[in-house]
């Protein structure tokens, strides 16, 4: 009973931990003399030489929660790693240690199964984040709400109202978005969603090559990026709908300096698939041109995962 009364304090806290240091630090929490046994097969046993590499190689793996590590007395020890932190624990005749790993985006907390949307705090990150853990699989990170063209400014859409997030305000952490995409530890692509006047309504999940700056200032970010799912009928794509274009931010003042937040084409004339703007004449800004008066108002959501 011990034993599990520890582990579940850790796995409490892991969520609600704040703490100023180097993000990239401190990503594990671990405790000796137990090991953790799942009723799910283990994602991988292999040797590590130490509890430091049992840890790297959890990083390794993006559905990596947890990892036992039971040395053996001729050194080294052997490596097991757990997609959950759900458990029993075991006490185990030899040291050893049972390490959590400590959730650093919303979906790494989606694979602890935690299934309720809000805010979350996470360890290592000074801000909260909103996190969506019910539509499209969970587990995604909200990076800009647009819900008026009140006072933005591209230094506002890489952090405004960083501390309070929610989909009913004004609020972006885009500047954010690289850090949040680099704790995937994966060369795999990474997926973005856009809703627009309601949930799952008038956009979709794209996915991007993982190089991609969630902050650059450029339109150029095309190739690779593929709609995997629409809401709603907008296609086919054309310059009044958005582009397959990762979002950039608008830094340089092209196109007049209207969007600053967009899906457009520096190079088409046009800012139609524009998330963000300071621009009064289209509502939120200029999405889709052939739903001009039904997205006229409504929350533009822009979420990582």
């Amino acid at each position: 009973m011990l034993c599990t009364i520890v582990l579940l304090h850790l796995h409490s806290t892991a969520a609600a931990d704040v703490l100023p240091e180097n993000p990239s630090a401190a990503r594990f929490k671990s405790t000796s003399m137990w090991e953790l046994v799942t009723e799910s097969e283990p994602l991988d046993v292999s040797a590590a030489g130490s509890q430091i590499q049992c840890s790297l190689l959890c990083l390794r793996w993006p559905d990596c929660a947890a990892a036992n590590f039971r040395p053996e007395p001729s050194g080294g020890g052997t490596c097991t790693l757990l997609s959950t932190q759900v458990g029993t624990s075991v006490e185990v005749a030899e040291t050893g240690a049972v390490m959590l790993r400590l959730p650093g985006t919303c979906r790494m907390l989606r694979n602890l199964h935690y299934h309720t949307d809000g805010v979350y705090r996470h360890r290592g990150l000074a801000a909260p984040l909103y996190c969506d853990m019910t539509l499209n699989g969970g587990g995604w990170t909200l990076l800009t709400a647009a819900v008026s063209n009140e006072g933005w400014t591209a230094q506002y859409v890489i952090e405004r109202r960083r501390d309070t997030p929610g989909i009913d305000i004004d609020y972006s952490i885009v500047g954010l978005g690289d850090w949040l995409k680099s704790t995937r530890l994966s060369s795999r692509p990474f997926n973005y969603r856009i809703e627009v006047g309601g949930r799952q309504r008038w956009g979709g999940i794209w996915s991007a090559p993982s190089a991609y700056s969630l902050a650059s200032s450029y339109s150029n970010q095309s190739e690779g990026v593929e709609l995997v799912k629409m809401f709603d009928s907008w296609g086919p794509l054309s310059i009044d709908t958005p582009q397959h274009i990762v979002p950039w931010v608008n830094t340089r003042a092209v196109l007049g300096g209207y969007p600053l937040l967009s899906t457009t084409s520096e190079l088409e004339g046009m800012w139609w698939g524009t998330l963000v703007t300071a621009y009064t004449a289209h509502g939120v800004s200029p999405w889709i041109l052939s739903a001009e008066t039904e997205l006229f108002n409504g929350a533009r959501l822009y979420w990582l995962r």
